[in-house]
């Protein structure tokens, strides 16, 4: 085990040896403050994980892989609203070209509504009447 403040037997030092450990920053200090941690425990330091073969933090082989797919992660999300924008825009073209194709009809109240046929009128000649 690790210690940060009070030595116990069988413990080490955190951070005794060049492995990366650390205490804690400010962080950590106001948590112990505030009673919402009781002590400081030793941690790697950015970059580095624990190797418990080793019992010591090594540096982290995989750091650039994460960061790079947290930041595809992030632009993934980007993709998928310009996507979305994209679907509801080309929703509205299409609704608007279909709205242009369709016969309007002039109403004494001035607007425009979609021409209905009359029934009245179905199948015979207008003039004939």
């Amino acid at each position: 085990y690790r210690y940060c403040s009070k030595k116990r037997s069988g413990t080490s030092k955190c951070g005794a040896s060049k492995s990366g450990e650390t205490c804690g920053g400010v962080g950590t200090l106001y948590r112990i403050i505030s009673k919402q941690q009781k002590k400081r425990k030793c941690r790697c330091k950015a970059g580095t994980c624990w190797d418990s073969k080793k019992l010591e933090c090594k540096q982290d082989a995989s750091l650039e892989t994460r960061k790079q797919l947290l930041k595809d992660h992030g632009d993934l999300a980007n993709l998928k609203q310009l996507q979305n924008q994209w679907e509801d825009f080309s929703a509205e073209e299409q609704k608007r070209a279909w709205e242009e194709k369709v016969v309007k009809m002039k109403m004494p109240s001035g607007a425009f509504e979609d021409a209905k046929p009359d029934q009245s009128i179905n199948g015979k000649w207008i003039c004939s009447q």
